[in-house]
C-alpha cells in the first residue's frame, strides 16, 4: 500500500470526524437549555416560564387528540333526498357549503347517519342528533320568480 494514499485517507477521516464532532458541539449548545448562573447563596428557580400557546394554532392537535371534546358545527342548508342516492348541503364549522352522502365523515367524531326530506340525522360522538331542514319560501301563485327573488 502506498504511504502517501494511506496518509490522505487518514486525513481525510480525521477531518470528516473533527467536522462531524464541531456539528455536535454547536447544535447541542443551540437545544440544550442554558446552565443557571450561579448566586450569592439564594437557591435557584428551577420551574421555567410557560410559553403562551396560541388556541387557534393548537385546535387542530387538540381535534386530534380529543375527538369528542370538540364539536363540529353543523348548518344544514339543504337535502336531495330520494331512493337512489340522498344528499344534504352542509356548511361545516361556518365553512362554505357542500354536498355529503349518508355515511360521509363530516369531522372527527361526527358522521352523516341519514338524509329525510325534513330533517338530517347526524352522529356526534356516538350520539344521533336530528337537524331540521330549511323551508323554502312559498312559490308565486304564477310560478315565476323576479330575477332578485323578490315577488311583487
Amino acid at each position: 500500500m502506498d504511504d502517501r494514499r494511506w496518509n490522505r485517507d487518514c486525513m481525510v477521516t480525521l477531518l470528516a470526524a473533527g467536522l462531524l464532532l464541531a456539528v455536535v458541539g454547536y447544535w447541542s449548545l443551540q437545544l440544550l437549555p442554558p446552565s443557571p448562573a450561579p448566586t450569592n447563596g439564594a437557591p435557584a428557580a428551577t420551574a421555567a416560564p410557560v410559553a403562551a400557546v396560541d388556541a387557534k394554532a393548537a385546535e387542530p392537535l387538540v381535534r386530534l387528540l380529543s375527538p369528542g371534546a370538540i364539536r363540529t358545527e353543523v348548518v344544514v342548508l339543504g337535502v336531495l333526498a330520494g331512493t337512489q342516492a340522498p344528499l344534504a348541503l352542509l356548511s361545516l364549522d361556518g365553512g362554505p357549503a357542500e354536498a355529503y352522502a349518508p355515511g360521509q365523515r363530516l369531522g372527527p367524531s361526527t358522521v352523516l347517519a341519514a338524509v329525510h326530506a325534513d330533517a338530517v340525522e347526524v352522529e356526534q360522538a356516538g350520539s344521533l342528533r336530528s337537524l331540521p331542514v330549511p323551508v323554502l319560501p312559498p312559490l308565486p301563485v304564477d310560478g315565476i320568480v323576479p330575477a332578485g327573488g323578490r315577488q311583487p
